[in-house]
């Protein structure tokens, strides 16, 4: 657990440890196809913003975001921006911040994992290879159970 320089030492990241799951990158799927007659692609999609985005934490159980659903949320906001040109009516300042957070995180990850491939002479048949994650659904599921826990002391 990293921890801030605060008094009571709240985590900057959600306590414990995650599993890793391998994830092969793959240019093309049958899934999250931007498509907005499609009622299934639209629901892949929704699903993107349908985490419960808080965890309570540290000594105090103060409220955080969760970066891996902010990042979800925004991917989003950006294919809706992208097909219909707005999200959901939110003004384009939104629009904006989920396009410099998205940049601002890259940046921060600094991925350095080589993806084999020439992308002028083959882009239509190259995959970007096998990336190590952390387990997203465990994630999921930790921060899910940490929701209901905190409803349920918060409920008396």
């Amino acid at each position: 657990m990293i921890l801030t320089g605060s008094i009571d030492r709240d985590p900057i990241e959600i306590p414990g440890s995650f599993d890793t799951v391998a994830l092969t990158l793959l240019r093309d799927t049958t899934h999250f196809q931007m498509n907005l007659s499609d009622p299934l692609s639209r629901l892949e999609w929704i699903t993107l913003s349908d985490h419960p985005f808080v965890i309570h934490v540290g000594k105090s159980r103060r409220a955080f975001q969760v970066s891996l659903f902010h990042q979800l949320h925004c991917v989003h906001v950006m294919e809706e921006a992208f097909l219909r040109g707005e999200y959901h009516g939110l003004n384009s300042h939104h629009i904006q911040h989920c396009l410099n957070y998205l940049r601002q995180l890259f940046l921060c990850s600094a991925d350095d994992t080589l993806e084999d491939g020439d992308f002028e002479l083959d882009f239509e048949d190259r995959n970007g290879g096998t990336k190590i994650c952390r387990d997203w659904e465990a994630v999921d599921f930790f921060v899910r159970q940490d929701l209901a826990r905190w409803h349920q002391d918060n409920s008396k």
